[in-house]
This record gives C-alpha cells, structure tokens and sequence, in this order.
C-alpha cells in the first residue's frame, strides 16, 4: 500500500538527517538534553494543547457530530452491516 511506502521513506528520510547531523558533529543527546531546547519544546507542547483546547477542539468535534459521523461514517456502518447480512 501506498502508506507502507510512506512509512519506509519517512523511516529512512529520519536515518539520512540523524547521519547529517553526525556528519557535522552535533551529538543529538546534548542537544535534547540543553535546559534552552527543552524549555522550547516545553513551551511548543503548552502553546499546542492551549491552541487546541482553548479554539480548536469544540469546532472539530462539531465537523465530527455533524458533518463527518452521520455523512459518512454511518452509512458505511449501514453499507458494511447489509452486506454481512445479506444471504
């Protein structure tokens, strides 16, 4: 499937850039252990859940309750329940 070969590459897209940044000397445990990246990380991570639960979380969920669940969902649920059953 097309999703196994994304998963590949991206496998293999992380190797190279870990063997760049090898290459220039840079020890990705110290970096990820410097106070400055994580407080960074730390930020990003408050800055996302605070984005999300504060503006995006109750639209989402409506697209999903109203549009995407009984549109789509549902009857692919009915689709799949009729074939099991047909004789």
């Amino acid at each position: 499937m097309n999703t196994e070969r994304g998963l590949v590459k991206l496998i293999i897209l992380i190797a190279i850039a870990i063997f760049i940044v090898s290459l220039f000397g840079i020890s990705l445990r110290d970096v990820s252990q410097e106070g400055t990246v994580q407080d960074n990380f730390s930020y990003t991570k408050q800055v996302l859940e605070t984005l999300w639960n504060d503006y995006l979380k109750k639209p989402f969920i409506w697209i999903w309750d109203t549009l995407f669940f009984p549109f789509i969902i549902e009857p692919i649920n009915n689709w799949v329940n009729t074939e099991n059953t047909a004789p």
